[in-house]
């Protein structure tokens, strides 16, 4: 019998080859818009089953659970009446996992299924209703079922937004120790649709405790590859590429995208030389873009994984800022969080580095209000944040904080990374 091994072993022996798309071919078999994806596959399981069987059979090492949309806020009302949402990630991810046992005894290779966890729909709070630890709740519901089920990893993917991907990286967190791979979507300036620095959001994801990061969708490979191969230079964690098979035109009323299997797979040969890790497709691919995509890779020499640790390196979502003797940094006291903003917005016109918010004076009863002034501040400057505080505040802090932060004095108990400063 085959030694089981896991995606953080695998990853140094190989490149990881990924699925393609779903959505896109559920669609070609009958799935229409306005209908619940999640209540269609669960009542057409067969059409779920004999993509991802496709998938494996092409070379895919991992596919995706089909629970992109099975959160609290997507879900069918009628599903949520007679099942919670644990209980329909369970039967979803249950899909895959019967197709991976079965695939895996019959290929005689490893095969792995992530647990797939995707954007709400919903913006946080103030650019939407949503406060940072009810959406770890939301997607702690969708953990709690695929856990039951027994994926063997996380993908977190498509997303817009920084912040919303660490909520989803502690709902995991807070759960299991399973790996973690983070993925987001890029815009035509090189940002998250958010306008999140892609640097920033390695470190802070990183920070937060993921095992690769990348960016899926978006575009073809040739133009997210110029917004994730800069990042082997920073990286203390793989990375991964899931792109779509081109930019998509409309001929005849239909969405066509241009990259056929092989032209698709040339464009991905130069980020698997390069490094890469982690390579799959996603809008307009297909079993045969893996295919050939994953005879391709098997031919390449695998240099050693090579990461970098970080190091005195802070971050916004917007700006990254080395620590050094120099840095300036403007001081703010807190008393009143009310006046959070305000303070930040006059300390920016002195024209500092980055922001010091010693929290020391914050009662335990206004630190529901700090977060919350916390979460207008970031939206309204880019400047990295280091913060001085006690206790359990400074726990939360670190946790909503969406970026790489600072630590001024002492040491933290939760599990992120921060760059400790001296008192």
């Amino acid at each position: 019998m085959m030694r089981r091994q896991d995606f953080r072993s695998l990853i140094h022996e190989k490149p990881l080859i990924l699925d393609g798309a779903t959505g896109t071919h559920l669609q070609a078999s009958g799935l229409v818009p306005g209908v619940c994806p999640t209540r269609w596959v669960l009542e057409h399981p067969d059409v779920l089953t004999g993509l991802q069987t496709a998938y494996y059979e092409s070379g895919a090492d991992l596919v995706l659970a089909f629970s992109f949309g099975a959160n609290r806020k997507k879900l069918d009302s009628s599903l949520l009446a007679n099942a919670t949402v644990a209980d329909i990630n369970r039967q979803v991810a249950g899909l895959s996992l019967q197709v991976r046992d079965e695939c895996q005894r019959r290929l005689g290779r490893h095969l792995l299924v992530a647990g797939d966890l995707a954007p709400t729909g919903h913006f946080l709070y103030p650019a939407g209703d949503l406060d940072f630890d009810s959406l770890v709740g939301i997607y702690g519901e969708q953990v709690d079922g695929l856990l039951a089920a027994g994926v063997d990893l996380f993908v977190i993917e498509t997303m817009l937004d920084l912040a919303q991907t660490r909520a989803a990286v502690l709902a995991i967190r807070d759960r299991c120790d399973l790996p973690v791979i983070a993925s987001l979507t890029i815009a035509e300036n090189g940002r998250s649709l958010s306008g999140d620095l892609p640097e920033a959001a390695l470190l802070s994801l990183q920070a937060a405790g993921v095992d690769a990061f990348g960016f899926n969708c978006s575009f073809g490979p040739d133009k997210l590859a110029q917004v994730l191969l800069p990042l082997l230079e920073k990286a203390n964690v793989p990375l991964m590429i899931k792109p779509n098979a081109g930019i998509p035109r409309l001929i005849d009323g239909q969405t066509v995208f241009p990259l056929d299997p092989a032209e698709f797979t040339d464009a991905m040969m130069p980020l698997a030389k390069a490094g890469i890790r982690l390579l799959g497709g996603c809008c307009g691919t297909g079993p045969e873009h893996i295919r050939q995509l994953a005879q391709a890779v098997s031919n390449i020499a695998i240099a050693p994984l090579v990461t970098h640790a970080p190091g005195r390196v802070v971050s916004s979502t917007r700006l990254v800022l080395p620590v050094e003797d120099h840095t300036q940094w403007a001081l703010i006291t807190v008393t009143e969080p009310s006046d959070l903003v305000e303070q930040i917005l006059e300390a920016q016109d002195d024209d500092p580095d980055g922001l010091l918010l010693d929290l020391k004076k914050v009662r335990p009863d206004q630190a529901d209000s700090f977060l919350t002034a916390l979460a207008e501040a970031v939206l309204s400057v880019s400047l990295p944040m280091v913060f001085e505080a006690n206790g359990s505040l400074l726990d939360r802090v670190l946790r909503q904080y969406p970026g790489r932060a600072g630590v001024k004095g002492g040491s933290h108990s939760v599990k992120i990374d921060a760059v400790v400063l001296a008192p």
